[in-house]
């Protein structure tokens, strides 16, 4: 099957011939495609888009987006590929967060 990961600015990935891939998607499970799969559409998350061609296997980090699966393959839409910078911002983004909850409720009295 055709993989192919596009982003608003290009091509970052445009693979033929994939055995397989992988996929984290929002609802926090996975999703695994192989050839032949049903037309699907789903939302991803930040994570790794892991790919299988003959005895490579290959994995792309990326940022949440769409996924969709039709008879021509996969294709996924992203703003771009993750990295250790958007991992701590989401990290100290959901700790910021959790801080500003419990300021609240002691100021409540808990």
């Amino acid at each position: 099957m055709n993989v192919i990961v596009l982003t608003p600015e290009k091509t970052l990935l445009e693979e033929k011939m994939v055995e397989s891939m992988r996929m984290p998607l929002a609802d926090g499970g996975s999703i695994g495609i192989r050839p032949g799969h049903h037309p699907l559409l789903a939302e991803t998350r930040n994570g790794n888009l892991v790919y299988t061609r003959g005895s490579e296997t290959n994995q792309l980090s990326l940022r949440a987006g769409i996924l969709r699966v039709d008879a021509q393959g996969v294709t996924v839409y992203t703003n771009g590929l993750t990295s250790d910078s958007d991992e701590q911002d989401d990290e100290s983004t959901r700790l910021d967060a959790i801080t500003d909850e419990l300021e609240e409720k002691l100021e409540e009295g808990f």
